[in-house]
């Protein structure tokens, strides 16, 4: 397990798979808060460099995702087209979908 605690309360875990197959468990954990014009991805060098992504390429994950915003805005990019993301969006992405999520810098 890899984790990662900041002062601001916003943190990430990352947890090992489980040895035993066909196992439904989570991958990884955290809060993110990210104040107006502040940089994005947070702290990119310290998530595992499968995580990573490109502002103008995105990424490919081979899980589930579930992101809840919870406060301000931001845009999601997947094979389906570009949607804005507002407080109260639950996005749900899908192992091997194409996709790249960014907060609004304004806000």
């Amino acid at each position: 397990m890899k984790s990662r605690y900041a002062p601001e309360n916003n943190f990430f875990v990352y947890f090992d798979p489980p040895i035993a197959e066909n196992t439904l468990y989570t991958t990884t954990l955290g809060k993110l808060s990210i104040a107006p014009h502040e940089l994005y991805p947070y702290r990119k060098e310290e998530h595992p460099v499968k995580y990573a992504f490109n502002r103008e390429t995105g990424r490919i994950l081979d899980e589930f995702q579930f992101l809840y915003i919870s406060a301000g805005s931001g845009r999601l990019r997947s094979f389906e087209g570009e949607f804005p993301i507002k407080q109260g969006s639950l996005i749900s992405l899908l192992p091997g979908e194409k996709h790249l999520y960014f907060p609004d810098p304004e806000t």
